[in-house]
C-alpha cells in the first residue's frame, strides 16, 4: 500500500482523503459526548482567534499590498 501511494499521486490522492475523513468522522463523535456549554465556550473562543488571526492576515497584506482596502474580509460573504 505504501509502495502503492509513492508511485499512484491518484492513489495517494485517495488515501489522504480517507484519513482526512476518518479524523472528520473521530471529531464529530468526540464533540457529540461534550455538554451544550462546553461546546458553545469553544466555538466562542475559535471564532474570537479566527477573528484575531483574520485581523493580522489582514495587517500583513496592508503592508505588502497598500491597495487592500480597510473593508476587505477574509471570509466569503
Amino acid at each position: 500500500m505504501e509502495r502503492l501511494s509513492t508511485e499512484d499521486p491518484d492513489f495517494r490522492a485517495l488515501c489522504e482523503e480517507y484519513e482526512e475523513t476518518a479524523k472528520t468522522l473521530a471529531f464529530w463523535v468526540w464533540l457529540s459526548r461534550l455538554p451544550a456549554r462546553q461546546i458553545n465556550r469553544q466555538k466562542h473562543e475559535h471564532k474570537e482567534l479566527l477573528q484575531e488571526l483574520e485581523t493580522e492576515i489582514l495587517m500583513t497584506l496592508r503592508k505588502q499590498y497598500p491597495a487592500v482596502a480597510d473593508g476587505d474580509s477574509l471570509r466569503k460573504s
